[in-house]
């Protein structure tokens, strides 16, 4: 009855579990072939049971089939998410490209504004065409039909009315490139983030190789209007915001937290705030949105007096936070937190308890179904685990102080909001970020008051900028508190200990954390005791996987040769400390790369050293080095100085600063050397030893195959 009443109050919820149970299934276990073999089960079962129910069921059994019911829906929902969510992976499969090699020209049609990166523009178009050549060196036209595959096409920017605009029509001579994966641990897979967006190839046009067709007004859908007009108060904000503050620093930052805008940020200023565990605060989110939609509410608040105000002020409410929702240019993160904030007030109007978590669920499944990939974004996962949290865990902790002066009930309820969010999001947080801020609890006691007092001016600056006398005292009081909000972050992130780093955290520890964060909600939440149970067993197993994991890194010993561009660098990684050499490569690459590494390696220390210590230079002293008990010899331009006549016995070579030795000659020097040439090399170099690497399976080329890893003692994971 107890599980009865839950499904009857809160039915979004077991759907939309069902739901993105169903993705995730998809993601990893795709049927392209049959797709639709889930739902087809699905039907045949409610089939089956609803003849049972009209001809052989009893009526006292009939509470039965509403559970049954209940699990036919739920399966039925499954099925629709895992169709879904595989033709939408088809859709976006690179295998319905031909090879880049092959593409001579194409005919899109821009689908999306421009966004000006740096000297370029950056338009998303829609491929309907492609010029290829076979293999007799003829040229096909290919249409792709339904499947028009999205790509990134850049051109050197142009004038305002030179530009081309949305729904126009482009013919380009320009090759459409793949997108390579991630070569080094942990770093940023761009590959696999265009991909959930559509986006499966990238165009460069530069000079004359483009054209754009007779224009054609096409008939603008309602949908279309919307986001025009959106862009177009987006603009007008961003403009009067700069206006009124100027380029600054704290110009950039009312950008950043009004509008979205982060191109303006330093990365100090990223870093510092990420530091001290307000990232957010930079990031229009769920916060920015929850401050303007409560600025609304209490602004509305009089209406409460008339009758039927609540839900005139509910309306009102909605209307304008969709309206702050256009001002930012319909940012994700801000639609996201609008529907949410739309479906909770509208769960808010009725009397049924648990309409709060209901409406939660229901935002949640109508925002999968427009796209399933928002499942894996950070910030949809981010944006409901604190809203979660804070609905179960803030009213647990309040209960614990009892206040009754509104500066006391002030304080409390934004300690315990702070503290509900962040036990909800560790988990993800230690999964994708791997450092824990460790003084998150002052930044945010300090930050958070001042970040909402931030934007509530910043909203009043393009309303107000243009007023003589009124606009420079608005923009002078939100440059100044912008400034002490700032100043916070900036002077705790300098504190020893202010991050915790966490090391590489597994998909075995990740849903560890999980369960243990699901099982605290079951248990204060609808206090049940076996949750507790469950909770302290997952956290006993959580302790014995970490004490086995740092056991197995105690004893390991390897190599690395990283994939950096235009440099060389190599990784001795003994137990939980690594020293990296390097001779070249550009140095925010360079630091990138090794702070990558040591996450995922979950190495605590390291050290930077230089290959070469002395200024004379002999290739065979100074080019060979011990690395993790093997010989390892650097080949670069210092070799063609020297007659090397006798073999040289080493484990591995690396091939440095596009040095050309024929096969013969490698393997009379090297013999069984594993060869592995680093992204030093210019373009010739690298297409030269890749032909030799086709007929000999000893060499490798970072450029292509990623980091060489190479473990001499232990388990190293792997990428």
């Amino acid at each position: 009855m107890q599980l009865e009443h839950r499904i009857r109050t809160t039915p979004f919820l077991s759907i939309t579990l069902a739901f993105m149970a169903g993705i995730v299934c998809s993601e990893m276990l795709p049927m392209v072939e049959f797709p639709y073999l889930p739902l087809i089960i699905s039907f045949i079962i409610f089939g089956a049971g609803l003849v049972y129910f009209v001809f052989f069921m009893p009526g006292r059994y009939r509470i039965v089939l509403r559970g049954i019911t209940s699990v036919i829906v739920i399966l039925m929902f499954f099925s629709f998410a895992f169709i879904l969510h595989n033709r939408r992976v088809e859709h976006h499969s690179t295998d319905n490209l031909p090879p880049s090699d092959s593409v001579i020209g194409w005919v899109g049609q821009i689908v999306a504004d421009p966004v000006e990166t740096g000297e370029r523009l950056r338009y998303v178009v829609a491929v309907r065409s492609l010029s290829v050549l076979n293999r007799k060196g003829q040229e096909d036209v290919i249409i792709q039909g339904e499947l028009e595959p999205k790509v990134f096409w850049y051109i050197d920017s142009l004038p305002e009315v030179d530009r081309p605009k949305q729904s126009d029509w482009i013919v380009s001579a320009s090759r459409l490139l793949r997108i390579d994966r991630s070569k080094n641990p942990t770093l940023f897979d761009y590959r696999l983030w265009l991909k959930r967006k559509g986006i499966l190839r990238v165009s460069y046009s530069t000079g004359n190789d483009w054209k754009l067709l007779n224009r054609i007004e096409p008939e603008i859908t309602w949908y279309a209007r919307f986001y025009h007009a959106a862009s177009y108060i987006h603009n007008i904000a961003s403009d009067l915001l700069y206006h009124s503050l100027g380029h600054s620093k704290e110009g950039a930052i009312a950008n950043a937290i009004l509008l979205g805008e982060k191109d303006g940020l330093d990365q100090e200023t990223k870093r510092a705030y990420s530091t001290g565990g307000v990232a957010h605060v930079l990031c229009v989110s769920g916060l920015h949105t929850g401050v303007v939609f409560v600025v609304i509410q209490t602004l509305l608040w009089p209406l409460a007096r008339v009758k039927n105000g609540k839900l005139i002020s509910t309306c009102l409410a909605i209307l304008l936070i969709w309206f702050y929702a256009m001002i930012t240019g319909l940012a994700p993160p801000v639609c996201r937190a609008s529907w949410m904030l739309t479906m909770v007030s509208i769960g808010k109007l009725g009397r049924v308890k648990g309409n709060t978590l209901n409406s939660l669920a229901c935002s949640a499944l109508v925002l999968l179904i427009i796209n399933p990939e928002w499942l894996f974004d950070a910030g949809f996962q981010l944006s409901y685990m604190a809203v979660i949290g804070i609905l179960y865990f803030q009213p647990v902790f309040s209960s614990f102080i009892k206040a009754h002066h509104w500066l006391v009930i002030y304080i409390r309820d934004l300690i315990t909001v702070s503290l509900a969010a962040q036990l909800a999001t560790f988990p993800l947080i230690a999964y994708y970020f791997n450092q824990f801020p460790t003084y998150f609890l002052l930044t945010n006691l300090v930050v958070i008051p001042i970040s909402f007092l931030a934007i509530v001016i910043t909203m009043s600056v393009p309303f107000l900028g243009s007023i003589p006398y009124i606009g420079p005292a608005v923009a002078f009081c939100c440059e100044k508190v912008i400034w002490f909000m700032n100043c916070v972050p900036q002077w705790i992130s300098m504190l020893p200990g202010a991050s915790v780093d966490l090391g590489n955290i597994s998909m075995g520890l990740f849903l560890l954390m999980m369960l243990m964060v699901i099982g605290l909600i079951r248990w204060l939440g609808y206090r049940n005791r076996k949750a507790l149970f469950l909770t302290l067993g997952m956290f006993l197993i959580f302790l014995m996987v970490i004490l086995v994991e740092r056991w197995q890194v105690s004893d390991r010993i390897g190599i690395i040769v990283t994939n950096i561009s235009k440099g060389t660098l190599v990784g001795e990684i003994t137990g939980s400390s690594t020293v990296w050499i390097g001779i070249s490569g550009e140095e925010k690459k360079r630091d990138k790369i090794i702070d990558a590494a040591n996450q995922f390696y979950d190495i605590r220390s390291s050290q930077l050293e230089a290959w070469f210590k002395k200024p004379d230079v002999h290739p065979i002293i100074d080019h060979n080095r011990v690395i993790s008990g093997r010989q390892v010899v650097l080949v670069d331009t210092c070799w063609n100085d020297y007659s090397i006549k006798s073999p040289i016995r080493t484990d591995l070579v690396i091939i440095s600063q596009s040095y050309i030795l024929n096969e013969d000659s490698l393997h009379q020097l090297f013999p069984g050397a594993i060869i592995v040439v680093d992204n030093s090399n210019n373009y010739h170099a690298q297409n030269y030893w890749r032909g030799i690497a086709r007929q000999d399976s000893l060499i490798w080329l970072t450029a292509d195959k990623g980091a060489y890893v190479r473990p001499i003692k232990g388990d190293f994971p792997r990428w």
